[in-house]
């Protein structure tokens, strides 16, 4: 009898020592709702649990693991993973409400039907360790409803081939000659790319020469409006001259004589001038040694000799006009020639 006696108290103690320093309690529940009221097999839903619990979490937690008033919950726990067939838990958070709190669940289901959680420890949940009270939390179950079962669709309709926008074939067909177009007109340029540079490269250079006897035109029609001595206004006709020949024939003309004017044009010609041509080159070097002879011989003893048209340093009257409209004459006979593509002047 008094081994029983011991043997009861024993007891008595064992269980006081476990009341005294572990609580296991399941936390008391104020409301469970899900968002939305009616959810369907994929659809994205939360479930909000809201309870109360003497357990300040917030306050036990490292102060890394709490953001705010909200704390991460693990969702690999076997509540949540025996589940992943029939749904995935995305994610889990403990919030805080003044004196309750509210673990909400954003859930995706998989199958219809119900979906019941088993209960889990809170701590293990918060990664939290406590031997003095333990919480389980026990969700209600969740009702997953099925579309095609409310809707009445029992035969899931074939695959329909994509339809296209009206007028759509007419844009695509225009796009597709358009690209066959442009690929033809890529080929003939590679095919004739030599020849298109060339013509690129003739045509620049025709320019250059416009331009060139443009300028040279310019310039000695202007000689007529300037108020300077007959020498100095024969030294520029002839530097105006000597640049635009350098630049037409591709030669030295600045150092030359002007009794060698012909021949370096003869020779840049290729060596050979008609009778047309012999006679405007021959103008130009009887102008080239006129403005010479106004250039050099004011004041010597040959610029007195009779006649004075053919001995006089300075220009006769009118003669300046003349020498003008002939330059640009010969200008305009050099241009012309070039442009027919002829190998004289």
């Amino acid at each position: 009898m008094r081994s029983v006696r011991l043997f009861l108290c024993a007891v008595f103690f064992l269980f006081s020592s476990v009341s005294v320093f572990c609580q296991i309690d399941s936390v008391e529940v104020v409301q469970q709702v899900v968002v939305p009221k009616e959810i369907y097999v994929g659809d994205s839903a939360e479930v909000r649990l809201t309870f109360h619990t003497p357990v300040d979490y917030f306050a036990l937690l490292p102060a890394n693991q709490v953001r705010g008033n909200s704390v991460r919950l693990d969702t690999t726990l076997d509540a949540f993973t025996q589940k992943e067939k029939v749904c995935t838990v995305e994610s889990a958070v403990l919030e805080r409400n003044d004196f309750s709190y509210t673990i909400v669940l954003t859930l995706v289901p998989w199958e219809p039907g119900v979906i019941d959680f088993a209960p889990f420890d809170l701590n293990a949940a918060c990664n939290f360790n406590s031997d003095e009270h333990i919480n389980y939390v026990d969700f209600l179950p969740v009702t997953v409803s099925s579309l095609s079962q409310k809707m009445n669709v029992s035969v899931i309709r074939g695959a329909v081939s994509p339809q296209n926008l009206p007028e759509t074939n007419y844009i695509l067909w225009a796009i597709i000659v358009a690209g066959i177009v442009l690929v033809i007109l890529l080929v003939l340029l590679l095919v004739h790319l030599s020849d298109f540079i060339d013509s690129v490269g003739g045509i620049k250079s025709r320019l250059g020469f416009i331009r060139n006897a443009l300028r040279a035109k310019h310039k000695i029609k202007k000689l007529l409006t300037k108020k300077i001595p007959d020498s100095l206004c024969a030294e520029q006709w002839q530097h105006i001259m000597r640049s635009y020949l350098q630049y037409r024939f591709a030669s030295q003309f600045m150092s030359i004589p002007s009794n060698r004017i012909y021949s370096v044009i003869e020779q840049a010609v290729g060596g050979s001038l008609v009778q047309q041509q012999e006679t405007s080159v021959a103008e130009l070097s009887s102008l080239f040694v006129r403005t010479d002879y106004i250039r050099y011989a004011l004041g010597s003893a040959d610029a007195a000799l009779l006649p004075v048209e053919e001995h006089c340093a300075v220009f006769l009257p009118d003669e300046k006009k003349q020498i003008v409209a002939q330059t640009l004459s010969l200008i305009d006979f050099f241009e012309k020639r070039n442009s027919k593509k002829e190998d004289a002047v």
